[in-house]
């Protein structure tokens, strides 16, 4: 991690009563998964506490740094003190930082929380941190950084989506390709309940792109690809169409038509 002017000293390993620990309000994460608390509690209670948790001293006891999620499974083994480095900081943006990145060197934020954070040290005050140090800090690429941070661009109603998981990181990136909201969320409306490869496929036809194992002549590439995917499910079939809600529907539905016939002519 990058070095900053307000590097924080560092204490010994303490043991904190934990009715004097308070959440941090630089958390990166804001979404607790209860079963997976529980599990680190089992582990815990049956191995001990392996990593101390990072606190700093604060005038009503102690603001969390990191480990939030190991104190709240102590918490829930009715423990009265838990394990603790206690670093001092010299200002509120050294703090933020240095919470902040320690949870994004974590693995499982998800897409949300994780663009949120990048955003977070982005509009601390101290003027140390742009894309490119929190590219090194985080072991991620400068692009990486560049592409969760275009997620929080996004319909709120699909960063809620992610949120719960429902759409992976790399196709929430795709999605925040497409040009405006309206037409963001209609395509995510499109790719529900498709698998990974499904939903690819739709979206590159929403933005024109031709899949690489399909020749197309000259006049055909001309035009975008028609936004349909069909799925052979039983004797059925499942039909995937993004409608953009402008022109004729009877002109889309034949569209749809004769892109069917086309499909079951292969």
């Amino acid at each position: 991690m990058p070095e900053t002017t307000d590097a924080p000293a560092v204490s010994a390993i303490q043991q904190i009563p934990v009715d004097q620990i308070k959440p941090s309000r630089h958390q990166a994460r804001k979404d607790f998964d209860e079963e997976s608390i529980k599990q680190l509690a089992v582990s815990i209670d049956k191995e001990d506490l392996l990593q101390p948790i990072t606190v700093r001293k604060v005038e009503e006891g102690y603001e969390i740094i990191a480990g939030e999620r190991r104190l709240r499974a102590v918490k829930s083994l009715s423990r009265p003190t838990i394990a603790a480095i206690v670093i001092e900081v010299v200002n509120e943006a050294a703090a933020c930082a240095k919470g902040l990145v320690e949870n994004l060197q974590r693995e499982d934020l998800n897409p949300i929380d994780e663009a949120q954070g990048f955003q977070d040290l982005l509009n601390l005050k101290d003027s140390h941190w742009n894309q490119e140090r929190i590219s090194e800090a985080v072991g991620k690429s400068p692009t990486y950084i560049s592409e969760s941070l275009s997620l929080l661009k996004l319909p709120e109603s699909l960063i809620e989506k992610f949120c719960r998981q429902n759409f992976s990181r790399s196709l929430g990136v795709e999605l925040a390709r497409l040009p405006g909201q309206d037409v963001q969320l209609k395509a995510a409306e499109a790719i529900e309940g498709l698998n990974r490869n499904q939903a690819r496929e739709v979206l590159k036809a929403l933005k024109g792109e031709s899949s690489p194992d399909k020749k197309e002549s000259k006049s055909a590439a001309a035009q975008p690809p028609a936004p349909f995917k069909f799925t052979k499910k039983g004797s059925g079939v499942a039909i995937a169409a993004f409608y953009p809600g402008t022109g004729s529907s009877d002109d889309f539905f034949a569209e749809l038509r004769t892109v069917y016939m086309a499909w079951t002519a292969q």
